[in-house]
């Protein structure tokens, strides 16, 4: 029976770390640094967190643009709530959660050509 690893990587306290999963049996190695010799790659494939949003009107948000009314809905649902009008603002919180969810399903569209799916591990 062929063994089988899977490497993982995460990152903790700003540092990253890697190891590989032996299915066979059952536990986690990390790799070591004379593990790794000149010819090796590694890929890290990330999203970054967009910038904060300043007090310059003229800025745009570093987010698509198809999901800009989603901080409008966000906004007026606060606005809405602040006023007591909560009918409305439920109305514009569900606009702001369907906006998230949309946002949410779009970023994990495989949009930059990998066929890589990471697979989450609680360590």
């Amino acid at each position: 029976m062929a063994l089988i690893k899977e490497k993982l990587w995460w990152i903790k306290d700003g540092k990253l770390g890697i190891s590989t999963y032996d299915y066979s049996e059952d536990k986690y190695t990390d790799i070591k640094t004379a593990d790794i010799t000149a010819g090796d790659t590694i890929q890290i494939h990330y999203t970054r967190k967009t910038k904060k949003l300043g007090t310059t009107l003229s800025d745009s948000p570093d987010i698509p643009s198809q999901f800009h009314d989603g901080l409008v809905s966000r906004v007026l649902e606060k606005l809405f709530a602040r006023a007591g009008d909560l009918n409305s603002a439920s109305y514009w919180k569900n606009e702001w959660l369907l906006m998230v969810k949309s946002a949410k399903q779009y970023e994990g569209k495989h949009r930059d050509g990998s066929e890589y799916a990471i697979k989450q591990h609680n360590y």
